[in-house]
C-alpha cells in the first residue's frame, strides 16, 4: 500500500472515530445531566432506574466506536489506541483501588460513577502520551 493510500486510510479512520467517539461522548453528556434529575421526579418508582440508565447509551456509543476504530485502523494505529487503553486500564486500576482504601480508613465515599471518569481521562492521556512517542 502507497503511502498516500495509508495516509488516506488513517485520515478516514481517525475521523471516523472522532465523529463516532465525540458523538457518543455528547450523548452521555448530555443524558447523565438530563436524567440525575429527571430520576428524582420517580423518587418512589422502578422507573427512576430506568431513567438514570440511559447514559449507558453513550457509553455503548463509545464502546462501539473503539471497537469499529480497531477494526479499520492500521496496525500502527492500533499500537497507539491499545497503549492509551492499557494507560488508562492501570490509571483506573491504581486510582481507584487507591481511593477504596482511603475510603476504609475514613475518606469521603464516592460514587462508582468517577471510575468511567477516570478511564476516560486516562484514556485522553494515553492518547497523548502514546501520540507524542511516536511522533
Amino acid at each position: 500500500m502507497s503511502a498516500a493510500k495509508r495516509r488516506t486510510r488513517q485520515q478516514r479512520s481517525n475521523r471516523n472515530y472522532g465523529v463516532r467517539f465525540g458523538g457518543s461522548a455528547l450523548v452521555y453528556t448530555v443524558l447523565i445531566l438530563v436524567s440525575i434529575p429527571l430520576a428524582e421526579q420517580f423518587r418512589d418508582s422502578p422507573v427512576r432506574f430506568v431513567i438514570v440508565s440511559l447514559p449507558i447509551i453513550g457509553i455503548a456509543g463509545g464502546i462501539w466506536a473503539l471497537w469499529s476504530y480497531l477494526r479499520e485502523a492500521d496496525e500502527f494505529q492500533v499500537r497507539k489506541l491499545l497503549e492509551a487503553l492499557a494507560f488508562s486500564i492501570a490509571l483506573t486500576v491504581l486510582v481507584t483501588f487507591t481511593y477504596g482504601m482511603w475510603e476504609l480508613v475514613g475518606a469521603p465515599r464516592l460514587s462508582m460513577v468517577w471510575v468511567t471518569a477516570v478511564w476516560a481521562i486516562g484514556l485522553g492521556i494515553g492518547s497523548l502520551l502514546a501520540n507524542r512517542k511516536y511522533r
